[in-house]
C-alpha cells in the first residue's frame, strides 16, 4: 500500500505596510494543510505537527504495516537550496504533538516544501 506525499508551497509579494499574522500550517496523517499558503514579503508561516494515534497518519498504532511501530516524525525543509547548498530552512525533525516551527519569507517568490522523513510529502508557498 503507497503513502500519498502531499507539497507545500508558500507565495510571497511584496511586504505589506502592517506587520500581518502569522500563516498556519498543520502537519497530520502524511499531509501539510492547507497545501498552499499566500504570505506577504515579511509574513511568517508556522507549521505545528497536530497528529494523534487516532489520526490515520504517522502516529497511528498500525503505522502502514499492521504492526505497533513508532513514527519516525516529521520536517518542514525547504527545496531551494541557499548559496551554502543547505536548503532555505529546514525544522529537523519533531515528533512532539504542536511543536512549532516559523520561518519568515523575506523575498517575494514561490517556495516548495517537503517532509525530508516521508520522501516527498510536500506543499507550495506563494510568497507576494
Amino acid at each position: 500500500m503507497g503513502v500519498a506525499v502531499p507539497l507545500g508551497t508558500v507565495t510571497t509579494a511584496a511586504a505589506a505596510p502592517l506587520v500581518p499574522a502569522p500563516v498556519k500550517v498543520s502537519m497530520k496523517s502524511f499531509a501539510f494543510s492547507p497545501a498552499t499558503v499566500h504570505v506577504p514579503a515579511g509574513g511568517t508561516v508556522t507549521w505545528t505537527y497536530d497528529e494523534t494515534p487516532s489520526d490515520l497518519g504517522c502516529e497511528s498504532p498500525v503505522f502502514q504495516t499492521g504492526l505497533p511501530v513508532s513514527c519516525p516524525g516529521h520536517s518542514t525543509t525547504a527545496v531551494a537550496k541557499g548559496p551554502d547548498g543547505k536548503p532555505l530552512w529546514d525544522s529537523g525533525v519533531h515528533r512532539a504533538q504542536g511543536f512549532p516551527y516559523s520561518h519568515v519569507f523575506t523575498t517575494p517568490g514561490t517556495y516548495h516544501y517537503i517532509c525530508t522523513v516521508h520522501g516527498g510529502a510536500n506543499a507550495n508557498n506563494p510568497v507576494t
